[in-house]
């Protein structure tokens, strides 16, 4: 029986089916990188999306008819930043005028508001339970997550392995996750009452293996940086794999995309050797990628230029705070702008 691998998507609004792209990507690079070839991928692995986005959705609904209960929001983030909030609330044309807005809803009411981050973490952690129950004994499973599901992955799990359940005991001590795979960490900037650095979702406790990577240049990611040297020692560091990726990976504007992070060599090779083993992909197979893989992609020298300096220009002075990615957002839709054929959603 294949292996399970959940995906957990990010900030914005997913549709069914919205795994699909990633997933092909993936299969790709095992049809042509590894040592097993084509075919190998839907053989091994099964894939199960995971989403959550249809709670901002309503919540958006909500509040968009009745324009109340943000009494809290106020006295947290302030009155300018609820206003602009508001104002775009009641625009039935917003998400187009204003994208990262949309997004920026997402990352404040799961922050601030704990009915909300609840009710996030209740139905991840019943998609997760549903993909599991079934399989048998010893079967592994793991999860990716990206963005803002990486604060939503760590949260659930948490609560996962160590609350009670009715009868005693927790779920999370009887069954974790072989592979905790970590895609533009935000869990550090959107912590609540657990420390995620003190947090059983690390090796050895809440799951097998923990892996995070960073782009120096990802503007989500720079406020608050998962780094291991900020982490006191997890029962197995051996079982820790981080990754800060070259200053000029850029090949989209939109260089906090999943699939973006899952193409270069230092994420998705990683990924894969321990999902299965070491030989998966083998060093010649490696050698191969790494000479093929280009981090411009496509770009044109002045489209990197001008996209590199947005980025830079982004991860300026950002203050040591969550509210940073209010800022963050204002920032790089200029940046977005220059992306060619569309935008994908973090």
């Amino acid at each position: 029986m294949p292996d399970v691998v959940f995906l957990i998507h990010g900030m914005g609004q997913f549709s069914k089916d919205w795994e699909l792209p990633v997933v092909g990507q993936l299969r790709d690079f095992c049809d042509n990188y590894s040592k097993p070839g084509k075919g190998d991928f839907d053989e091994r692995f099964q894939f199960i999306a995971i989403n959550y986005s249809l709670i901002f959705k309503d919540i958006l609904t909500t509040w968009a008819n009745q324009k109340k209960d943000i009494e809290s929001l106020t006295a947290q983030v302030g009155a300018d930043q609820v206003g602009k909030l508001v104002s775009w609330i009641a625009d039935e044309n917003s998400v187009e005028k204003n994208f990262f807005w949309s997004h920026a809803f997402d990352v404040i009411t799961y922050r601030l508001l704990p009915t909300v981050r609840d009710a996030v973490q209740v139905r991840v952690a019943a998609q997760l339970f549903d993909g599991i129950k079934d399989l048998p004994d010893g079967s592994d499973w793991s999860i990716i997550a990206h963005s803002l599901g990486t604060a939503v992955c760590h949260d659930t799990l948490q609560a996962w392995f160590t609350q009670p359940l009715a009868g005693g005991g927790t779920l999370g001590q009887r069954t974790t996750p072989y592979l905790v795979q970590m895609v533009a960490n935000v869990s550090r900037i959107l912590q609540d009452q657990t420390n995620v650095f003190e947090s059983d979702v690390r090796p050895g406790r809440a799951c097998n293996f923990y892996f995070t990577q960073v782009h120096p240049l990802d503007p989500f990611t720079i406020i608050k940086t998962f780094l291991p040297t900020q982490w006191p020692g997890p029962p197995h560091p051996e079982r820790y794999y981080v990754k800060t990726l070259e200053h000029d990976f850029i090949q989209q504007a939109n260089i906090h995309d999943l699939a973006h992070y899952l193409r270069h060599p230092d994420v998705v090779i990683p990924l894969f050797r321990c999902l299965t083993f070491a030989t998966y992909v083998t060093q010649d197979l490696e050698a191969k990628y790494r000479s093929q893989f280009k981090l411009h992609g496509k770009l044109t020298d002045p489209d990197l230029i001008a996209l590199r300096q947005n980025l830079e220009d982004a991860g300026i002075n950002i203050p040591d705070s969550w509210t940073a990615l209010l800022t963050v957002w204002n920032r790089v839709e200029d940046l977005m702008s220059l992306a060619k054929g569309g935008v994908n959603g973090p």
